[in-house]
């Protein structure tokens, strides 16, 4: 089975909580992203916070800022696993 993002949720400190098709949630941290062209926009938190998971997988933003399904789907250190008991809410 591919997994795939299937909700994502602003958090504080630019952090991103992606639940995943396979049950698993991840953090993304955006913040290595805010320097980078239209990901500057992202540095509001209001505008960070209206994030949704588009159909292929991937995060996008009304301004056109977008994160990769495969991104999204990976464990690497830009997406590190939070056990379920340790998630935000």
């Amino acid at each position: 089975m591919i997994r795939k993002a299937t909700s994502a949720i602003a958090r504080p400190g630019h952090l991103l909580e992606v639940r995943r098709s396979d049950g698993s949630c991840v953090l993304v941290d955006v913040k290595p992203y805010l320097r980078y062209g239209i990901f500057r926009d992202l540095e509001d938190e209001l505008v960070f916070s209206k994030v949704r998971i588009d159909a292929a997988g991937g995060a996008e933003w009304p301004n056109g800022a977008s994160l990769s399904p495969e991104l999204l789907a990976a464990d690497e250190p830009a997406a590190a696993r939070v056990p379920a008991t340790k998630r935000q809410r």
